[in-house]
C-alpha cells in the first residue's frame, strides 16, 4: 500500500523539479515558473516513480490529470452494496459544488480487483507562485467537498485531499534566514486558511500545513564581501531567491474519532 508520506515526498520533489525547469527553460537562475501545468505535470511524474519503482504501468497508483470533478467525486463512496446475493445498490452520480477539472487525480488500484478496480487516494490541485486568497480557498472548498460526500453504498472513503503551490521568500538573502522564512510562510499559509476551521470540526477533518525549501540561490554567512566590485554584489543580490514550497494538506482527524 502507497503511504501518503510518500505521496507528499513526492509532491515536493514534484515542486523541486518545476523551479529547476524554470532555469532550464530561461536560464535565468531566480526565474519564477508560470504556467501551472508545468508544475502539474512535473508532480504527475514523480508520483509515476512509484509505479516504476513497483509493478509499473498504472499500478499501484492511477494517475489521472484534468480529471473531471464529476468522475473523483463519485469514487469518494463505494461503487455497488451487496444486500444479499441476488440484490445490490449502485451508487448515485456525486460532484463537487464547482464543477471542473482537477489537476491530479490519484487513485490506489485494488489486488486482488473485484468489482471496482481502483480507490480514491487523494485529489492534488496545483497553484504556481503566491497565489490569491481567493484561489486558495476555492479550491480548499472544493477539496472539502469530497469528504462530504455519502452514499447508500458505504460510507467516504477519502482521507486525504491537497493543495499545493510555489511561495517566493522575498525577504530571504542569507541560508541562515531559510527556516524563519519557511515558518513565516506557514503562518502566512494559515492566516489563509483560518476561514476553514469551524467546517473542518464538524466533518471530524483537520488542516495541515507543510513547507520546505525547494530551491535557493543564497549567501552565505561566512562569505566575505570586502574589496569585491560592488556591481557584482549588486547582481549578486539580484539573483538571490529562496523558493518555498507549500503542501495545504486536508485529513481525517484521527484524534477525534
Amino acid at each position: 500500500m502507497v503511504t501518503f508520506i510518500d505521496i507528499e515526498k513526492k509532491i515536493f520533489l514534484g515542486l523541486k523539479e518545476a523551479c529547476k525547469d524554470a532555469f532550464r527553460f530561461t536560464g535565468v537562475i531566480n526565474e519564477q515558473i508560470e504556467p501551472e501545468y508545468i508544475v502539474t505535470v512535473n508532480i504527475a511524474k514523480q508520483l509515476n516513480e512509484i509505479n516504476s519503482d513497483n509493478s509499473g504501468f498504472g499500478t499501484p497508483l492511477i494517475i489521472k490529470v484534468e480529471e473531471d470533478t464529476t468522475t473523483f467525486a463519485s469514487e469518494c463512496v463505494p461503487l455497488e452494496l451487496w444486500e444479499d446475493i441476488f440484490n445490490s445498490k449502485l451508487r448515485d452520480a456525486h460532484n463537487a459544488d464547482r464543477n471542473g477539472k482537477i489537476d491530479i487525480a490519484v487513485y490506489e488500484t485494488i489486488v486482488p480487483t473485484n468489482f471496482e478496480n481502483r480507490v480514491p487516494k487523494c485529489p492534488i490541485e496545483v497553484k504556481k507562485f503566491n497565489p490569491p486568497k481567493s484561489e486558495i480557498i476555492k479550491d480548499l472548498l472544493r477539496n472539502l467537498d469530497y469528504f462530504k460526500i455519502s452514499d447508500k453504498t458505504g460510507e467516504n472513503r477519502l482521507d486525504k485531499a491537497y493543495l499545493t503551490c510555489l511561495h517566493h521568500d522575498k525577504d530571504c538573502l542569507f541560508v541562515s534566514n531559510k527556516d524563519k522564512g519557511i515558518e513565516k510562510a506557514k503562518e502566512y499559509y494559515k492566516k489563509q486558511t483560518s476561514i476553514f476551521a469551524k467546517g473542518l470540526k464538524e466533518l471530524n477533518l483537520k488542516l495541515r500545513i507543510e513547507a520546505e525549501t525547494v530551491e535557493e540561490y543564497l549567501f552565505n554567512d561566512n562569505d566575505k564581501f570586502e574589496g569585491q566590485d560592488p556591481d557584482y554584489i549588486s547582481d549578486r543580490a539580484y539573483e538571490s531567491f529562496h523558493h518555498i514550497g507549500i503542501l495545504m494538506v486536508i485529513e481525517r482527524d484521527v484524534k477525534k474519532k
